[in-house]
Order: C-alpha cells, then sequence, then structure tokens
C-alpha cells in the first residue's frame, strides 16, 4: 500500500483524515440572497412540487368520497376494499377522476403562498 508523504498512515486514510478535518461551512454559515433568488424558477418548481404532493393524495380523496356518497354496500367497506373496487372497475384513471379540476381549483391558492413567502421574507 502506498502512504502519505510523512508516511504514517496508508494512503486512503490520509485522504479520508485531510477531508474530515476541512473547514466546511456549516448551514447557518450560509446565507440565501433572496434579491438574486430566481423567483419564476421557485413559483414554476413550488407548483410542481405541490402539483406532485396533491397527486400522491388524491386517490385517498377519491376513495373517501365514493364512501361518502356510496350506497350502503361501499359505505361500510374498509377503504383498501372500496380502493380496490374503483381499480376493478374503472381502473387508474378512475382513481384519478377530479384532480384536473382540483389541481387548477388550488392553483391560485398555491401562487399566493409563495408570493407571501417571498413578500414575508423582506418583512
Amino acid at each position: 500500500m502506498s502512504t502519505n508523504p510523512t508516511g504514517n498512515h496508508t494512503y486512503t486514510q490520509w485522504l479520508w483524515k485531510l477531508s474530515v478535518t476541512r473547514d466546511k461551512p456549516s448551514l447557518d454559515d450560509t446565507e440565501i440572497d433572496w434579491a438574486r433568488l430566481d423567483k419564476t424558477r421557485f413559483h414554476v418548481i413550488g407548483a410542481v412540487l405541490f402539483t406532485v404532493q396533491q397527486a400522491l393524495i388524491h386517490p385517498t380523496a377519491v376513495v373517501k368520497t365514493r364512501m361518502q356518497v356510496a350506497d350502503s354496500r361501499l359505505a361500510h367497506m374498509p377503504g383498501m376494499v372500496v380502493f380496490k373496487d374503483i381499480l376493478r372497475n374503472d381502473g387508474i384513471p378512475g382513481v384519478f377522476r377530479g384532480f384536473g379540476t382540483s389541481a387548477i381549483g388550488s392553483l391560485p391558492g398555491r401562487v399566493l403562498a409563495l408570493t407571501s413567502l417571498l413578500k414575508c421574507r423582506k418583512i
């Protein structure tokens, strides 16, 4: 095995020790320059992430709604049974029925929330 210039440790141990002891800035030392932040990109990425979050939660809302408005057959079944029934009868589109309307309807709220966040940073 090769050694470092001083000959005390193997080269890998020397590199590891060098990387551990290197002066790294902590999160407390970093500062965000909010004036230089690309706000258009911030809004687009935020809207995409909120939409993905809503897409992940939407199937549970569909199951809940089906159980609330269903006849007595579905109303008293467990959620997973209702979910499987929706998949069997309507397929994947049935699980995401109404998602487009819901996503577009909540878009103004997302824009308002992100804009408020940016404006409050200046206070």
